[in-house]
């Protein structure tokens, strides 16, 4: 929060001084604090000893404070309109949830939204329901301007502004997290000012203007008001009938047929995904999401050999799920136990709960182990699941180019580059290829490319200099070296030491 603030106030102070308060400004600060692991900085840790959250919360309220306080010395904030919302809530244990993503109660759903600004009424409270989607068209009224034709919410000034009343009957809710990483059956919901509908494989209707917190199912006493909300989600997700197949389509279609053009199309998030509220019910998993939970407290800190049993065990009882697996072998990876995480993959895939990340994950290990073709066929298969995923691209290629498989990395390479033509390390590995086909004149253009794209990086400068040793260049060689050493990491001292050798016999003229 307080990177996120620093960088908002330089920002803001940046946009004052070249305008003057002559022009117009959108400025987006996300802060991202009150997320597990709950870990706030002092002074906010010893004033919330025993609430972790609460902690989260007022430094990051502290951090939003600060930015205020920046309008208000500019003197911006008499015109400016301040819009403050959460993407969701944090569960902290209610229905056996304590993060969030996987149910649809009011615990995550319900989060807060504050609007302030000139001719927005101070201290007036909206009592009725309002939802996320009603934020876009709310502020392009307010500045007069169009939402769109496919805008679905609806404008909230009238409320803000004059106290009426807004269509905002219903609020559709869904989440897919419990099929696409756990491998449990998707939830969908609606909810009114007096109803909430959760369609998963046993039903639930709650009362939340008489029960909040939700804790007692009327579905068998309310059939008809079910039935009634119920259409209601499925005019907006689609008739149950259509439901099939999760598409996995994140780019835009000329990069999605640039990327099929390569080989690289995707036919689902991991294997075949059926959105047809199959699975597990969530609620019949409260137990496995528990160890999930405590195994992944006991990650965040370090302590993999505590959180192996667990999840050991869970694999047990709940064979199919990929996030069970994946943490397992991440455990094992820390502890350097490679042999055990590939097995816990291999697993995986044997199960049916592997993901493109397994694949990916898989061809790391394997190039550890030396066996690249292996490693190439697991990548492979993560890039067809999820082309998306630029390391695993920048890995392929990479073995590709340890294979001396010039036409293969280079397909990879153009993956990289259609979807990020400005990427360093696509120029880096160009400039590699280059160098083994022996064009160290177009290598070089490769590896400047990539250092003016990410400056900050360091095995271009490491290239440079080899290219400018070998072409004579011995100041320049040396320059590129230093370069290399300023930005590298000491995960690789016998490199570190190599690099300061060929320094020291620069510079001695040897």
């Amino acid at each position: 929060a307080a990177t996120v603030t620093s960088r908002a106030v330089e920002w803001l102070k940046d946009w004052h001084s070249r305008t003057g308060k002559g022009g117009h400004f959108l400025l987006w600060a996300h802060y991202y604090d009150p997320h597990r692991p709950f870990d706030a900085p002092e002074p906010f840790k010893s004033r919330y000893p025993d609430d972790g959250y609460a902690a989260e919360v007022a430094y990051t309220d502290a951090k939003v404070g600060r930015l205020l306080e920046e309008l208000e010395r500019l003197d911006l904030t008499d015109e400016t309109l301040v819009v403050v919302i959460a993407d969701h809530g944090e569960s902290l244990g209610d229905h056996g949830e304590y993060t969030h993503g996987v149910f649809l109660y009011d615990a995550t759903m319900r989060v807060p939204f504050i609007v302030a600004g000139p001719e927005i009424a101070s201290g007036v409270v909206i009592d009725q329901q309002v939802r996320s989607i009603d934020v876009l068209p709310t502020v392009a009224e307010y500045l007069g301007l169009s939402p769109g034709e496919k805008v679905q919410g609806t404008s909230l000034l009238p409320a803000l502004s004059e106290g009426r009343g807004v269509r905002t009957t219903y609020a559709y809710l869904e989440t897919l997290y419990p099929k696409t990483h756990l491998g449990w059956a998707e939830l969908r919901g609606v909810r009114t000012d007096e109803w909430k509908l959760i369609v998963a494989p046993r039903p639930e209707l709650y009362r939340i203007d008489q029960d909040p917190e939700e804790t007692t199912n009327v579905i068998d006493r309310f059939p008809v008001e079910a039935d009634r909300l119920q259409k209601q989600i499925w005019e907006v997700a689609g008739p149950p009938e259509s439901l099939g197949e999760l598409k996995y389509q994140p780019l835009d279609q000329q990069t999605q047929e640039e990327l099929a053009s390569l080989g690289y199309v995707s036919a689902g998030v991991r294997r075949d995904l059926r959105i047809d509220m199959s699975g597990p019910d969530p609620k019949d998993r409260i137990h496995e999401l528990q160890v999930l939970e405590d195994a992944g407290e006991l990650m965040n800190v370090g302590r993999y050999t505590d959180a192996i049993p667990l999840l050991a065990k869970l694999v047990r009882e709940d064979s199919t799920n990929p996030l069970v697996f994946q943490h397992l072998a991440v455990c094992h990876t820390r502890l350097g136990e490679y042999k055990r995480a590939l097995q816990v993959y291999e697993t995986a895939v044997d199960r049916g709960a592997d993901t493109d990340e397994t694949h990916a994950e898989m061809g790391e290990l394997y190039i550890r182990f030396g066996n690249l073709r292996q490693a190439i066929e697991a990548m492979e298969e993560s890039a067809r699941r999820n082309p998306t995923n630029l390391q695993n691209l920048i890995n392929l290629a990479t073995a590709y180019l340890q294979m001396e498989e010039f036409s293969e990395a280079r397909r990879a390479i153009r993956a990289i580059q259609a979807q990020d033509e400005d990427n360093a390390q696509a120029f880096n590995l160009l400039g590699i290829l280059e160098v083994q086909r022996g064009n160290d004149l177009v290598a070089r253009g490769y590896f400047e490319k990539a250092v003016q794209f990410e400056p900050e990086m360091a095995e271009p400068y490491m290239n440079l200099g080899i290219i400018a040793q070998e072409a004579g260049q011995r100041e320049q060689a040396i320059s590129y070296f230093k370069r290399f050493l300023e930005r590298a990491g000491s995960d690789n001292p016998e490199l570190l030491a190599r690099v300061r050798a060929v320094i020291a016999e620069l510079e001695s003229g040897s």
